[in-house]
């Protein structure tokens, strides 16, 4: 059920919510699911996604496969996708990049370039990957990836080096370098970006709550009452830039 529009609160609503520049939170007086649901105003949109790239922990075999993953930049997608590659056999190859993905109904195309050609080819018959833009602007499939299939010339080979390309269709792209060693494996470990979450930690208990009662019973005392001077909420809102 729609519980809330933002913008269009009334102080009588048992929910609230701040909207800001990277979070939102939702203010409510019971515990609950929510979902939050909106929709760009102009194509110059862009929606916040995070590409990851795995391949095998330990391959014996000429084939060397590299999955791309293109999700949602939120944590918990990240976990259900570390979760998906470890009983793969997968591991990350580089750190998580940002792609901006533009609300303009082109989709996603991805290629990688630049092989030792003496060393490596690619057994992808086309020239990129693509994935569909609905797939990707409406959010509801958590692990989009595509695969690229490589084949070494020698088991000996164990050097790669390769430029991946992202772009969206009539747009403008991005391009990561990729160099490791397939054998020697000095990456970081993957439980490092599980923990690379910005956001400050939630508090619980005792430590909750920094400022002691009879402080804090006093600060809204004084902030209630509105004053003619602005020194209520209202000022102390605006300083934090939380005044919408």
């Amino acid at each position: 059920q729609d519980v809330l529009q933002v913008g269009e609160e009334l102080p009588s609503d048992p929910y609230y919510c701040q909207l800001e520049a990277e979070s939102c939170r939702i203010f409510t007086e019971q515990l609950g699911r929510f979902t939050l649901v909106g929709e760009s105003l102009s194509m110059a949109a862009a929606k916040r996604l995070k590409l990851l790239l795995f391949a095998p922990v330990c391959c014996t075999t000429l084939e060397y496969s590299i999955r791309v993953y293109c999700m949602d930049d939120t944590q918990d997608v990240l976990k259900e996708v570390m979760q998906v590659e470890r009983q793969l056999g997968g591991r990350l190859i580089d750190e998580p990049q940002v792609l901006l993905f533009k609300d303009s109904y082109h989709n996603l195309r991805l290629s990688i370039h630049d092989m030792p050609l003496a060393h490596w080819r690619s057994k992808l018959l086309a020239g990129y990957q693509e994935i569909p833009f609905y797939h990707i602007w409406s959010g509801s499939q958590r692990s989009l990836h595509c695969t690229f299939t490589l084949e070494r010339i020698s088991l000996s080979t164990c050097e790669l080096a390769c430029r991946l390309c992202v772009w969206q269709v009539e747009g403008e792209g991005q391009s990561f370098s990729i160099d490791f060693n397939i054998a020697k494996d000095s990456r970081p470990l993957d439980s490092e970006f599980l923990c690379s979450d910005s956001s400050a930690p939630a508090l619980a208990g005792p430590s909750a709550f920094q400022i002691p009662y009879l402080i804090r019973q006093k600060i809204c005392s004084s902030l209630d009452a509105p004053c003619p001077r602005g020194v209520d909420w209202r000022l102390l809102a605006q300083r934090l830039q939380l005044d919408r």
